[in-house]
C-alpha cells in the first residue's frame, strides 16, 4: 500500500477517534442543563464540592500508578500485561489503607470535606476501583486501541448520566442521588476491568512496586497540584461565599471544560506518539507536527470563546448568566495548559518527574494564595483569573526546565509564546464583545470563514499533522 494512502487512512481514523472521544466526554455537559433545572443552586454547589474533593483526593490515595505506563512500555515491553495488572492492584491496596484511616473518624473527615458521611463512603468506594479504569485507558492509548477506549468511555459515561438523571428526578436527597448515579456505574465497570486485567496479566507481582512508585509518586504531586489548580477555587468559594456562588462559578467554568475535553482527547493520542518520536530521535518531525497541533487548538479556542454566553445559557439558563465573565479567563487558561503539556512529555521521557512535580506544586500554592487574597475582594470571578495565573506560571516553569535540560530546540518556542500572548489579548476583547452581541456574531462569522480558508489552503499539511494521532510504526 502506498505511503500516501496509509497517511490518509491514518488521518481519517485519528479524526474519528478524537471526535468520538470528545463526544463521549462532552456528553457530561449535554446533561448539565437538565441538572441545573432539577437541582437548586445550593444542591449544585454541594455536588460540585464533592467532585472537587474527589479530584483532589484521587491522586493522593491511588498514587496515580497509571502515570508510570509511558516509560514502562519501554522498560517492561515483554511483560507489560503483568505490569498492568500489578500496578492496578497496588493502587487499590494503597487506597484501602487511606480508607481505613477515614473509617476511624468518619465525622471528622465528613466535616473536613464539607460533605455527608454517605457521600464520603461513596467517594472512597469509587476510588478503591478507579485505578483499573485509568490504567486500562492508559494502556489502550499506548497500544492505539482506540475503539476499546471509546466504547468503554462512551458506554460508562452515557449509562452513569442516564441513571443520575433518573435518580435525581425521583429522590428527595438529590445530592446523594446524583452521587450514587454518577459513580455507582463506574464501580461496576471497574470491577469488570479488574477481572479482565488480572486474567490477561496472569496475576500480580510485587517486583514492579519500586519502579512504579519511583515514577508515579513524583508525578502524583504534579497531578494533585493540577487538580488543586482546577478545583481549589470551588472549594474556597464554597467556604467563603457559600454553595450558591459555587454553583454560579462551577456552571460557568464548565464552558471551559468543554474545550478541556478536546485538549485531553487530543493529548491522549498525541503524547504517546510524541514520546515515540523522542525515542527514535525524530525531532524535526516532532517540531513540524507540534506547530500545526498548537495552531489547530488555538483556532478552536477562539471559536468557543466567542460562543461562550450561548453555551452558558444552554447549560444553566437565565439564572446563571450573571457569571458569564468567568468564561474568558477560564477558557484562555486552557491555552498555556495545552502548550506546556508538550514540554512535560519531554520531561517524562527524560525521566525527571521531580521537576514536573515541583513546578506544578509551585503553581498550585500560588493559585491557593491568590484565591485567598482576591476572592474575598472581588468575588468568585477572581478565581478564574487566579487559575489563569497558575497555568501561566506552570508554562514558564516547564519552558525553563526543558531549556536547562538542553532540549529547548525540540519545540517551536517563539511560536508557542506568541500564541499565549495573543490568547491573553483575547480576554478583554471577549469581555467587550459579550456586551455587544451583534458585533460578536459578525466577528465569529469572520473567524470561521478565515479558519475555513486557511484549513483549505493548508489541507495537506493538516492531514499530515492529524495523522499522528493514531499512526504507529510497525517494526518487523
Amino acid at each position: 500500500m502506498k505511503v500516501d494512502n496509509v497517511e490518509k487512512k491514518a488521518a481519517k481514523a485519528g479524526v474519528w477517534y478524537t471526535f468520538a472521544n470528545f463526544f463521549s466526554k462532552g456528553a457530561v455537559y449535554l446533561t448539565v442543563p437538565f441538572f441545573t433545572r432539577l437541582m437548586t443552586k445550593a444542591e449544585m454547589g454541594d455536588f460540585n464540592n464533592i467532585t472537587s474533593w474527589l479530584q483532589v483526593l484521587l491522586p493522593i490515595v491511588t498514587l496515580d500508578m497509571h502515570t508510570s505506563l509511558k516509560t514502562a512500555r519501554f522498560d517492561y515491553k515483554d511483560e507489560f500485561d503483568r505490569y498492568i495488572s500489578s500496578i492496578a492492584f497496588y493502587g487499590t491496596l494503597i487506597t484501602s489503607l487511606f480508607y481505613l484511616i477515614v473509617l476511624t473518624n468518619v465525622e471528622f473527615f465528613s466535616n473536613l470535606f464539607s460533605m455527608s458521611a454517605t457521600a464520603l463512603h461513596i467517594v472512597f468506594i469509587y476510588m478503591l476501583v478507579r485505578p483499573a479504569l485509568d490504567i486500562f485507558q492508559g494502556q489502550n492509548n499506548i497500544r492505539y486501541k482506540y475503539k476499546s477506549s471509546v466504547i468503554i468511555s462512551t458506554g460508562s459515561t452515557v449509562l452513569s448520566l442516564l441513571i443520575s438523571l433518573l435518580f435525581v428526578n425521583l429522590a428527595e436527597n438529590k445530592v446523594i442521588a446524583r452521587t450514587i448515579g454518577q459513580y455507582g456505574v463506574y464501580v461496576l465497570i471497574c470491577l469488570g476491568i479488574y477481572a479482565y486485567m488480572l486474567w490477561k496479566g496472569k496475576g500480580i507481582s510485587f517486583k514492579y512496586f519500586g519502579y512504579s512508585v519511583k515514577i508515579s509518586f513524583p508525578l502524583m504531586w504534579h497531578v494533585l497540584s493540577l487538580h488543586v489548580l482546577a478545583s481549589c477555587d470551588r472549594i474556597i468559594i464554597k467556604r467563603i461565599l457559600g454553595s450558591a456562588a459555587t454553583a454560579l462559578y462551577s456552571v460557568s467554568y464548565t464552558c471551559s471544560h468543554v474545550i478541556s475535553v478536546l485538549y485531553h482527547s487530543m493529548n491522549s493520542a498525541w503524547s504517546p506518539w510524541a514520546m515515540l518520536q523522542m525515542h527514535e530521535g525524530k525531532i524535526d518531525k516532532l517540531k513540524s507536527a507540534s506547530r500545526w497541533y498548537v495552531l489547530l487548538f488555538s483556532c478552536a479556542i477562539i471559536v468557543f470563546l466567542l460562543i461562550c454566553p450561548e453555551l452558558l445559557w444552554i447549560l444553566g439558563g437565565d439564572k446563571y448568566m450573571e457569571a458569564k465573565y468567568v468564561m474568558p479567563p477560564a477558557m484562555i487558561a486552557v491555552v498555556p495548559q495545552f502548550i506546556y503539556s508538550l514540554y512535560i512529555d519531554a520531561e517524562i521521557y527524560l525521566k525527571v518527574p521531580k521537576r514536573i512535580a515541583i513546578g506544578t506544586l509551585i503553581a498550585a500554592v500560588l493559585n491557593l494564595v491568590l484565591n485567598f487574597i482576591f476572592i474575598p475582594m472581588f468575588g468568585y470571578v477572581a478565581a478564574a483569573y487566579t487559575t489563569l495565573a497558575g497555568y501561566l506560571a506552570l508554562f514558564a516553569f516547564h519552558y525553563i526546565s526543558v531549556h536547562k535540560l538542553g532540549k529547548g530546540d525540540w519545540f517551536n518556542n517563539r511560536f508557542n509564546i506568541m500564541v499565549i500572548i495573543a490568547s491573553l489579548a483575547m480576554i478583554p476583547v471577549a469581555v467587550f464583545l459579550y456586551t455587544f452581541n451583534v458585533i460578536r456574531y459578525i466577528v465569529l462569522a469572520v473567524v470561521i470563514v478565515v479558519v475555513g480558508i486557511l484549513a483549505y489552503r493548508f489541507r495537506k499539511q493538516l492531514i499530515s499533522a492529524v495523522s499522528i494521532f493514531i499512526k504507529r510504526k510497525k517494526k518487523k
